[in-house]
């Protein structure tokens, strides 16, 4: 899939983004690894779906996020970013940290989703010690110690055991740690959850896909059913055999959700912009 590669200048900052295929509008929001924009899912919707593949702020391109200051400023960003496309309704689907931006944007401008497709969102207010449980208790494949590891040694290729340092650990670890720090900036307010969240639900007018790894150790399918009980027109799907990121370990359920959801305003558009940068 031919993939280009653009910046939108926005208020907050230049906010960067890849994009392919013709059809439906699709913005897809990452997950705070940035793992899930490598799915195969995505080359496989732009065959029918314009799609979008938002770097957030910090990550990849965009400019660093300290205008932001919390999931807030995170939807207005998004928001002008669909100006900045020239998008009325489009499907907004997320992964963990980017599936709480996407429901934050259907809080604050609950008309412009057409639909959300949300995959083992984060958000939710957790108890204090919850993070530290999970590196306690975390079970499976896909606990939270395992993804960590995981994502450590993806940036350390051919390195597993050794200890890395001087110019060659600063290149491998630089962009991991900017990472970090820009998921840490763009959710610490109100530290890493919204304890509104649960009650806001009901303003959620659109349709709703949640997706979520039965062996999803980082955060538990209970906060699955709470998303499905509080959505005015929710659908939940386990995927079995997926942990907690679901477009990398099930591609196919993934782009399934996002067609599940009805064809109707999401097809609209207000223009085609023009003058956008391409790069790379």
């Amino acid at each position: 899939m031919d993939w280009t590669r653009h910046a939108a200048p926005l208020r907050h900052g230049s906010l960067a983004y890849a994009r392919a295929g013709h059809g439906r509008p699709l913005l897809y929001l990452h997950d705070a690894g940035a793992d899930t924009l490598a799915s195969a899912a995505f080359d496989d919707l732009a065959a029918d779906h314009d799609v979008v593949l938002a770097d957030l702020p910090g990550y990849g391109e965009s400019a660093p996020p300290g205008a932001i200051d919390g999931p807030r400023d995170i939807a207005a960003m998004v928001a002008a970013l669909l100006d900045h496309l020239g998008w009325v309704h489009p499907v907004v689907a997320g992964t963990s940290l980017g599936a709480w931006f996407a429901l934050e944007l259907a809080f604050a401008f609950p008309a412009r989703p057409a639909g959300l497709v949300l995959a083992s969102a984060a958000g939710l207010h957790c108890p204090q010690d919850y993070l530290l449980a999970l590196f306690r208790t975390g079970d499976a494949a896909h606990s939270a110690p395992d993804l960590i590891a995981g994502a450590i040694w993806d940036r350390l290729p051919g390195t597993e055991g050794r200890e890395v340092g001087g110019s060659a650990g600063a290149a491998v670890w630089g962009p991991w740690v900017q990472e970090l720090a820009a998921a840490a900036w763009c959710s610490w307010h109100p530290y890493t959850a919204n304890p509104r969240v649960l009650a806001q639900l009901g303003g959620v007018a659109c349709p709703v896909e949640i997706l979520w790894g039965a062996r999803d150790g980082l955060i538990p399918l209970q906060h699955a059913r709470l998303l499905v009980e509080g959505l005015p027109s929710a659908n939940l799907h386990v995927v079995e055999g997926a942990g907690h990121l679901v477009a990398l370990d099930a591609p196919e359920q993934f782009s399934a959700a996002v067609r599940r959801l009805p064809a109707g305003p999401g097809a609209l558009r207000i223009l085609r912009p023009a003058g956008i940068s391409r790069r790379g």
